[in-house]
């Protein structure tokens, strides 16, 4: 998916972490996320594990259960000076971008581990994200829709032309002379309502 937005429209806003209590032993490595379970999966080189994050409330990360690697083999557990040099700084491991679109509250995130301090930690990410190949959002929009979100129908405060844009930046309905669209059709997640002067608000498909 590709995404376009200004620097300084986008902040972070730390929520919270995960911390596994070792330092500097590999402990939160490489992070990934899973929409179907909601959950964060990390490696865990110091206990040879992938340990599993309840992600159900971002603003408190908590440890669910760990899945044993031992019986797949075990880890270096005295890395020669070549080793560490081969990996790194051993500062940020991962990186991971949570899409809004597959979250369970339509939020995007930034979560990142730390092999160092051995923390997977969130961020709330703050701003406008929209789609690349359509203009920023206005934050001071002519336009105004509801009930946001919606899920048979967006009304708009006034007529005219309009475009609903999906994440991609395809246009998936087109309404001329109308302050109303049917959105039944559409998939849940995340849309722009765009009118023909350039006004665009953001709105969720439930």
């Amino acid at each position: 998916m590709a995404l376009s937005s200004s620097a300084q429209e986008l902040s972070l806003e730390y929520l919270s972490s995960y911390q596994s209590g070792v330092f500097d032993e590999g402990a939160a490595e490489i992070v990934t996320y899973d929409a179907l379970s909601n959950r964060l999966y990390f490696t865990n080189a110091d206990a040879n594990s992938v340990g599993i994050i309840n992600f159900d409330d971002p603003n408190v990360l908590a440890l669910e259960s760990e899945i044993d690697l031992d019986a797949y083999g075990e880890g270096d557990p005295d890395p020669t000076a070549a080793q560490l040099a081969a990996v790194g700084d051993l500062g940020c491991e991962d990186v991971l971008f949570i899409d809004g679109k597959y979250s369970k509250d339509s939020i995007f995130y930034l979560v990142t581990s730390n092999e160092v301090s051995g923390t997977v930690s969130v961020f709330k990410i703050n701003g406008a994200i929209v789609p690349a190949g359509i203009s920023e959002v206005n934050g001071q929009s002519e336009i105004a829709i509801y009930p946001n979100p919606a899920h048979d129908f967006v009304n708009i405060d006034k007529k005219g032309n309009y475009r609903v844009i999906d994440m991609t930046g395809r246009t998936v309905i087109s309404e001329t002379i109308t302050n109303r669209i049917d959105i039944s059709a559409l998939n849940s997640g995340i849309y722009f309502v765009e009118s023909d002067k350039g006004d665009i608000v953001r709105f969720v498909k439930s």
